[in-house]
């Protein structure tokens, strides 16, 4: 872990991380808009970059010195990794999958405290929205709002956002998602019954 953490630390600032594998999720309008406002900074790949992945995209980050990927890393490491990152990526392209997800990636970013740039599929606008801080996760629907977003969030210091991050996932425990699952499947099963 001390290596790719001295690998990332090493990375010019502002640092946007995306953390997981690159592939046909992820939307090329959010990181071709990245690129072409952050020319200086580093955009970080903390996962491998998959056949899948859009082909105009794939050659793009391939050949911008500024993009950088770490490949196959242990889970265990991203923790520490997130904590060197300016600015963490959630930047899907909204499908029926997505849109029907809930990237656990996103427990791990709130848990880093670091400020979070999501597109708004459902269930990241959910947390965002039942936040007491606004600010707690920055969601987006276009590449023009990703890239204000991603501005804002470069100058984001506040420690209680930070804390309120890490205090919502410490809420969101699988114990609590499981009992919430379970009471809205009974809820379900009574109004089907009547």
């Amino acid at each position: 872990v001390r290596s790719l953490v001295q690998r990332i630390e090493a990375l010019p600032e502002p640092r946007f991380v995306y953390g997981g594998v690159v592939d046909h999720r992820l939307e090329p309008a959010f990181f071709n808009s990245l690129l072409e406002n952050f020319p200086v900074g580093s955009l970080v790949f903390l996962g491998k970059l998959d056949s899948s992945a859009d082909p105009e995209l794939r050659q793009r980050l391939q050949s911008t010195p500024n993009v950088h990927f770490f490949g196959e890393i242990p889970y265990s490491a991203y923790p520490h990794l997130y904590k060197h990152a300016s600015v963490l990526l959630i930047a899907h392209k909204r499908t029926q999958f997505t849109d029907a997800m809930f990237p656990e990636k996103l427990n791990e970013y709130l848990s880093s405290g670091k400020p979070i740039v999501a597109v708004a599929i459902p269930e990241v606008g959910r947390i965002a929205r039942e936040s007491t801080f606004r600010d707690m996760i920055r969601t987006v629907d276009t590449p023009l709002e990703f890239i204000d977003a991603c501005t804002v969030a470069m100058s984001d210091s506040d420690p209680n956002l930070a804390e309120a991050r890490v205090e919502n996932v410490r809420t969101r425990t699988w114990e609590k998602m499981g009992a919430r699952l379970d009471e809205e499947l009974r809820r379900e099963m009574k109004r089907v019954e009547i």
